[in-house]
């Protein structure tokens, strides 16, 4: 055999199983590992809840079950048991107990098998006990309510955001911040900025991503989405440096708005008004600058998401998919029973939504058609590295929604072997 033809083939085996393996990945090919993960609330620091990759309905199929163990004796909201996903792992709260006093379990769970990689563990102080976690960069961001003007309380006492290194749950940093019991916000992070609500008669903080030190509080700001160039509030566009006011909402109405959803992608705000008998959804681009469209809202419960180039608006029993421009209404799909939609979230081809009695259904984006579905335990749901992962109040699972490589490697190993054998054995090669 020559040994410059046993290197030259296995240089040939190795690339064509690179080949082979990113073609069956080729919905994630495209995609940076961030716009692939699902790091915070509503998934990205602008709540689009979307996650750039193509779902194949035909190859979804559980990859892991882990049931979670602790007695606890309350549950506040199903948005307690949401998880983080980065590219290695699974991050969860799990309470032990009671929230004022119980345990609150940060686990991360291996991303290819549910595995526990770590465990930290921290002690409630406060009804709103500790909430789920967020993750950028190497770091998770967890906020531990509790009260900074408690008389004859202690350090112990007070409400903290708590950094810990994604690889082995060791603290990098805690910080004190002021509240009266804490709040229920879950930490936003955009680039090197982390913002939660605080302040003991409300308000926002922002701090340093990395050590965790406070930048700057806003004591007349709520309500915040994060943008590339600042964070909307209540009243407007704000600085990431200072909170400076940057600019109002342009709404031509002078409508008192909240701000909902912020995409870069899709160059897109969109905030909300009225009331729950005249509710509406507004689209500016993302400067706010701007003013496009208005869509009547029929549920003051809507949950929203945006791709590139559509907006989708759940609510009770049914999803609405408008087209990103104009706001003209696509798809309006209905479910058989009136439950509420609360959990959503998108891809290119689909969305991804959990009633409130736990059935999780695949509608097309293209043809409004019902793909895939299926029942599980009432919960939240979460999309990040070509997983699903649902958590609810005793487990997490996980289900693949691409096809997995390895079937397209070992065809191309065997292959290659063959070919490799044959050439040497008529000495061609």
């Amino acid at each position: 055999m020559n040994p410059h033809s046993f290197f030259w083939n296995y240089r040939v085996f190795f690339i064509l199983c690179i080949v082979l393996g990113d073609s069956a990945h080729g919905e994630l090919a495209h995609a940076s590992a961030s716009d692939r993960n699902w790091t915070q609330d509503a998934g990205n620091a602008g709540h689009t809840r979307y996650v750039n990759m193509d779902v194949a309905p035909n190859s979804i199929k559980k990859l892991w079950d882990v049931p979670i163990l602790y007695n606890h004796t309350t549950s506040h909201a199903w948005n307690e048991w949401d998880v983080a996903i980065d590219d290695s792992h699974v991050y969860r709260t799990a309470l032990e107990g009671y929230p004022p006093g119980g345990d609150f379990h940060i686990l991360a769970l291996k991303l290819d098998s549910g595995v526990q990689q770590w465990e930290k563990t921290i002690r409630g102080r406060a009804h709103a006990g500790v909430r789920p976690p967020s993750v950028s960069d190497g770091i998770v961001y967890v906020n531990r309510a509790g009260h900074s003007g408690i008389s004859g309380g202690s350090s112990s006492d007070y409400p903290k955001l708590y950094g810990l290194d994604a690889r082995t749950g060791q603290e990098i940093f805690v910080t004190n911040y002021s509240d009266q019991w804490g709040s229920y916000d879950r930490p936003s992070v955009q680039a090197d900025t982390v913002i939660m609500e605080g302040g003991y008669y409300g308000g926002i903080y922002a701090y340093e991503a990395t050590s965790g030190d406070i930048r700057w509080f806003e004591s007349n700001a709520a309500a915040y989405i994060l943008a590339q160039d600042g964070f909307y509030s209540n009243d407007g566009l704000r600085d990431y440096a200072d909170a400076t006011k940057i600019r109002d909402i342009a709404d031509p109405l002078l409508r008192t708005v909240t701000p909902v959803l912020a995409s870069t992608e899709a160059d897109l705000l969109l905030v909300t008004s009225g009331n729950s008998t005249d509710r509406k959804l507004s689209a500016f681009n993302e400067s706010g600058d701007t003013w496009q469209w208005d869509h009547e809202l029929d549920s003051d419960s809507s949950t929203f998401a945006a791709t590139p180039d559509r907006v989708i608006v759940s609510g009770q029993s049914k999803l609405e998919i408008l087209d990103r421009e104009t706001g003209v209404l696509l798809i309006d799909w209905e479910s058989s029973s009136p439950l509420v939609y609360s959990q959503l979230a998108v891809t290119n081809t689909h969305a991804i939504l959990q009633d409130t009695r736990g059935l999780v259904s695949f509608v097309n984006l293209a043809t409004g058609q019902t793909d895939w579905s299926q029942s599980a335990p009432v919960g939240t749901l979460a999309v990040g590295q070509g997983l699903l992962v649902l958590s609810s109040r005793y487990e997490v699972s996980a289900y693949t929604l691409v096809p997995e490589p390895s079937s397209f490697v070992l065809l191309g190993m065997g292959g290659l072997a063959l070919i490799a054998w044959r050439r040497n054995k008529r000495g061609l090669a």
